[in-house]
C-alpha cells in the first residue's frame, strides 16, 4: 500500500493551526451530508454525535488560531 504525503498546512503553528480548521469544516460538511441522506435513526444518531465532536475540535482549534495572532 502507498501513502501519501500528509499536508500539515505548513511549517508553523499558524498554518497548521488553518489546515486543522479546514479539514474540521470539510468534516463537518460531510457528516451534515450523510446525516441528511441516512435513513437509520440509530446511525444519525451516532454521526450526530460525531458532527458535535467535529464542531467542537473546530473551535477549539479556532481558540488557539486567536491566541497566537492577537
Amino acid at each position: 500500500m502507498e501513502h501519501k504525503e500528509l499536508d500539515f498546512g505548513g511549517d508553523d503553528l499558524y498554518g497548521h493551526l488553518k489546515k486543522q480548521i479546514a479539514l474540521e469544516t470539510e468534516g463537518i460538511e460531510i457528516y451534515k451530508q450523510q446525516i441528511e441522506s441516512i435513513d437509520d435513526p440509530e446511525v444519525v444518531g451516532v454521526l450526530k454525535h460525531i458532527l458535535d465532536e467535529e464542531k467542537r475540535h473546530r473551535k477549539e482549534f479556532r481558540m488557539r488560531l486567536d491566541k497566537i495572532t492577537k
